[in-house]
């Protein structure tokens, strides 16, 4: 396997195969004023994998890499992840997730 430079030091395509095997997918936060996370529910797999990988920093090009996905259809995820759970940015998903529970394995 070819190395491939990434903008983030310590971070590569083994850490994130690592973290998609091992992570817990987080849940969507709950909506106000009730336990549950609704937004859960609508994420489909492969935008949960996305989300993971968000979440540890990865760029849309990492994140292809290691779902041997097209650039373009990472961002496609982003966008139904935003709007799935009301974010605007990646920024927005970090603060919104900072601290949230995790669903089991």
């Amino acid at each position: 396997m070819s190395s491939i430079p990434y903008s983030r030091p310590g971070f590569g395509l083994c850490s994130v195969r690592r973290i998609l095997r091992s992570a817990p997918v987080p849940e969507a936060p709950p909506a106000a004023g009730t336990d549950r996370f609704p937004a859960e529910e609508t994420l489909t797999r492969q935008e949960r994998r996305v989300l993971r990988c968000l979440l540890e920093g990865a760029d849309n090009r990492q994140i292809a890499t290691a779902l041997a996905i097209a650039v373009e259809t990472v961002k496609r995820h982003c966008r139904n992840l935003y709007r799935k759970l009301d974010v605007q940015n990646r920024k927005q998903l970090a603060e919104r997730y900072a601290g949230a529970p995790s669903s089991p394995g």
